[in-house]
């Protein structure tokens, strides 16, 4: 892979590229460097020649802005590498197969809907991720429970208590917290103000840290 994969993950060697097949691609395209080469060329000459190093080039290209990506939605440094190294091991078999018009826009989209996949196949994470957004307060350690009880009960209880709150807070606690959207666009799309945003998100936090706690109260008096 290429320099910056290897930094990325900080490996110890360096990538060396397959010299010939490097002079190959820069002969029969005038001579002219794969950096010179649109998006769309890019796509073009990996269909016919299938060569590694046109990966690679994509990667240092885009590798930041999926790492931002993946940030914003995953909240996590390591998970976040993680899937960038996925979407990318992922990027040969879908440049084959997908009519790619755009690709900086096709490609935004495809690692939006990676990360989407991800917080919706692991239970756990999504679990830790929703109880931090929530400032750490929802869920305290229960020596009574093994591990695998706590993430039933957690689910269970996010999930209820949630339904329970007054409508204008649920709507917003979930756009914010489930949906990952901002207060702008929470605002925009309820047509609530951003102040009454910020005021029913608070809110329903509060009551969902009480209803949480009495919860956690009643499971430790059966």
């Amino acid at each position: 892979m290429c320099g910056l994969i290897l930094v990325f993950y900080n490996l110890q060697h360096q990538y060396s590229p397959n010299t010939l097949s490097l002079k190959f691609l820069t002969l029969i395209h005038g001579r002219r460097d794969l950096r010179d080469l649109t998006d769309q060329q890019l796509i073009d000459l990996f269909r016919k020649k299938k060569e590694d190093i046109i990966i690679d080039e994509f990667f240092d290209r885009y590798i930041h802005l999926v790492f931002a990506v993946c940030i914003r939605f995953l909240k996590d440094e390591e998970q976040s590498r993680d899937a960038a190294m996925e979407i990318f091991e992922s990027l040969e078999e879908k440049l084959l197969n997908y009519d790619i018009r755009n690709f900086k826009s096709w490609f935004y989209q495809v690692i939006q809907n990676h990360c989407r996949l991800i917080i919706r196949s692991n239970k756990k994470f999504m679990i830790e991720r929703n109880i931090q957004n929530f400032d750490n307060t929802f869920v305290e350690n229960d020596p009574v429970l093994n591990h695998d009880d706590e993430e039933k009960i957690n689910i269970q209880l996010i999930g209820s208590l949630v339904k329970n709150l007054k409508e204008c807070q649920r709507i917003c606690i979930e756009m914010m917290y489930f949906q990952n959207k901002s207060y702008r666009q929470i605002s925009a799309e309820t047509g609530y103000s951003e102040k009454a945003v910020k005021s029913y998100i608070q809110n329903g936090k509060r009551n969902l840290k009480k209803w949480m706690i009495e919860q956690n109260g009643q499971r430790n008096e059966i």
